[in-house]
């Protein structure tokens, strides 16, 4: 087996992420804060609301702590420990038997049983992209969640 946990320091560096996944969305930040910015300049009442956007986008933007969930690259998919901010887990795709996306409504959660019966989960927030790449670089391999209605 390929897949363990190890130092971040350790991660092998042949084939950089090409898709990070991390607590803090930027890129939806930045574009409320251009939003808000434009509504500074626009007539009343919209300054109001434009001022304290911005006020509150900054501070998520500069307060907030932020921290990497994940990174895919070609061969593997890592996962960064929430525990301890030196570990991570590295699976090889090739080693994954099954993955599941599973909604929840604090955040939702990925979870990744591997052939030798270890399994690894991460929490995650809704990104189609991530969805699709997991169906490409594991496909088939996806475990759907079952639904079950409610009998009274």
């Amino acid at each position: 087996m390929k897949s363990k946990t190890l130092k971040i320091r350790n991660i092998p560096t042949g084939n950089p992420a090409f898709f990070r996944m991390n607590v803090k969305p930027i890129e939806y930040l930045t574009a409320i804060l251009i939003v808000s910015i434009v509504f500074l300049f626009c007539d009343a009442p919209l300054p109001t609301v434009g001022l304290i956007l911005c006020t509150v986008i900054c501070f998520a933007l500069v307060a907030t702590p932020d921290r990497t969930l994940l990174e895919i690259n070609e061969l593997f998919i890592v996962f960064y420990s929430p525990k301890d901010s030196t570990e991570c887990s590295i699976l090889y795709w090739d080693e994954i038997l099954t993955w599941q996306y599973q909604k929840q409504r604090q955040c939702d959660h990925l979870k990744i049983e591997l052939i030798n019966g270890d399994v690894y989960d991460s929490e995650v927030y809704h990104d189609m992209r991530l969805i699709r790449l997991l169906q490409t670089y594991a496909a088939g391999k996806e475990k759907k969640t079952s639904r079950r209605r409610k009998t009274s």
